[in-house]
């Protein structure tokens, strides 16, 4: 009998939203603590900064020594983090913990393997954001299922389709079952 394994992606990602002005619309210097929207919670801290983070009309603030940690509640993983900046403050090099995951400048993601929570410190004299988008994921493990390619034949054969005995690489379909 002859067996390959098979790959397909059905994670089960999901993308929150963070929009702090559907809560303060144009407030003007709001203390910010915690804020939590739908599975992400955002923990804002002072840290070693001079100034605690704030929300200022249409974005929150994060100075420099300020922490901002993102969590997934519900057993979820958060795969990347986009921030949407305003007024071109934007983060400048900042330490992310765990070590796993990296900024990209460019594409203003923040990405790595999958934690529970994420922690940014800003290193630049401050950094202005509009709005985020956390994605997440369950948290399960990939793992490959068997597809029987013998069972294929027989049953195009049946059909009078002609089939080779061993598939081609390029048609092998490839199916990833996510598993928690």
């Amino acid at each position: 009998m002859l067996l390959s394994m098979s790959v397909a992606n059905v994670f089960a990602d999901e993308q929150v939203t963070i929009d702090l002005s559907s809560k303060y619309d144009t407030q003007k210097d709001v203390a910010l603590s915690e804020e939590s929207f739908g599975d992400v919670t955002l923990a804002f801290g002072k840290g070693t900064g001079e100034q605690s983070p704030i929300y200022n009309y249409n974005h929150f603030r994060i100075y420099q020594g300020n922490t901002l940690t993102i969590t997934a509640t519900g057993g979820k993983k958060i795969v990347s983090v986009l921030f949407n900046y305003a007024a071109k403050k934007s983060l400048d090099n900042p330490t992310i913990s765990p070590d796993s995951y990296q900024y990209d400048a460019d594409s203003r993601t923040i990405s790595g393997e999958n934690s529970e929570s994420i922690t940014v410190t800003v290193t630049n004299a401050q950094s202005r954001v509009s709005s985020m988008v956390v994605t997440l994921n369950d948290g399960g493990e990939a793992t490959a299922e068997p597809y029987d390619y013998q069972y294929r034949e027989v049953q195009y054969r049946k059909r009078g389709i002609q089939v080779c005995d061993r598939p081609r690489p390029e048609y092998q379909k490839r199916r990833l079952y996510y598993h928690s």
